[in-house]
């Protein structure tokens, strides 16, 4: 598991980038399951932002989700990474594509203080 380790800006570059705090996982050979929590708010606009699980050349999952500005108020949406088999030991990270400006947060802006609402959890099945 590793958790966000600070609120990440989402540049609204159109372009693939790291979510600082979300990269260097290592995951040793074998086969793998992954679920992976974001905590998003647009920059006072709808923002349609995609994510993936990638090892640089590899994708092993993506998510997309519409975020529609509701008086600022950030959602919570997941996605899961099906079982996988790795043949050697690789390092993965997450990646925001987004063509919008909005904020990735390590914790909710409403409600717990210590809990992190953005977090990846990676599971070795065999």
């Amino acid at each position: 598991s590793q958790d966000l380790s600070a609120d990440y800006s989402v540049p609204n570059t159109s372009t693939w980038g790291d979510v600082t705090g979300l990269t260097g996982i290592s995951l040793v050979a074998g086969t793998w399951i992954g679920i992976v929590t974001i905590c998003v708010a647009g920059a006072g606009a709808n923002m349609g932002a995609v994510y993936r699980v990638h090892d640089g050349t590899n994708e092993y999952a993506a998510g997309q989700f519409l975020y529609v500005n509701v008086v600022s108020v950030a959602s919570i949406f997941t996605f899961h990474m099906k079982p996988t088999v790795l043949n050697a030991t690789t390092t993965v990270k997450v990646q925001v594509f987004s063509d919008t400006a909005g904020t990735i947060y390590k914790l909710t802006p409403r409600g717990s203080t210590t809990i992190p609402a953005t977090h990846v959890t990676f599971m070795k099945v065999a």
